[in-house]
């Protein structure tokens, strides 16, 4: 972990930690629960004080933090997108379009729980109404996808897997996945936060 650099101009000394928690040049001093002890710790939205490092590891899914702030989990694979001659609830003037992701095993990444531990991949589907919002929307899929921001890893050792991440994604055709007529809208509204134009 990187601390904070020490000014060449300023004896050590100098920068020791005060009775008030803030050094003799003004600068906050904090520990982050991980034990280190560094000059200006980052404070979020919602008021979770870390090390960068910590945040980028454990703080990616915050309800009060922005969406944005999640950092992209370098988790690829394929996207294939096929037709189905059925009709989903609430959208019965249209087909149905499935999407298909196929994410091989791999390893994790920094912003995954065990960097360089193995993860189990697998297949994924997601169904559409074969209209035309959403035939705007899978190009913004597909790039999602390519940016690592459809998957994630979750769970320690080995029962680390990849699991849905930010975008969302129904994947039943009926409970628990559709009618839901602000589906399309909310999804627009995910991809445009994260700067999928």
């Amino acid at each position: 972990m990187t601390h904070a650099k020490v000014s060449e101009d300023k004896p050590l000394k100098q920068r020791e930690k005060h009775p008030n928690g803030k050094t003799s040049d003004g600068k906050s001093v904090g520990s982050c629960p991980c034990g280190e002890k560094i000059v200006s710790l980052a404070r979020t939205r919602c008021g979770v004080i870390m090390c960068q490092k910590c945040l980028e590891k454990y703080h990616t899914r915050c309800r009060v933090c922005p969406e944005t702030d999640l950092k992209p989990q370098d988790i690829q694979g394929n996207m294939k997108m096929s037709k189905l001659n059925m009709k989903l609830p609430g959208y019965n003037q249209y087909g149905v379009i499935k999407v298909t992701y196929s994410i091989p095993d791999g390893f994790q990444g920094e912003s995954h729980p065990s960097p360089g531990k193995p993860f189990r991949g697998g297949t994924f589907e997601a169904f559409f109404p074969n209209c035309d919002t959403v035939q705007q929307l899978l190009p913004r899929l597909h790039k999602a996808f390519k940016k690592g921001l459809t998957f994630t890893v979750k769970g320690k050792e080995t029962d680390a897997k990849v699991d849905w991440n930010c975008i969302p994604h129904k994947t039943s055709l009926y409970e628990g996945g559709y009618p839901d007529s602000n589906y399309l809208t909310h999804l627009t509204e995910t991809l445009k936060r994260h700067g999928i134009a």
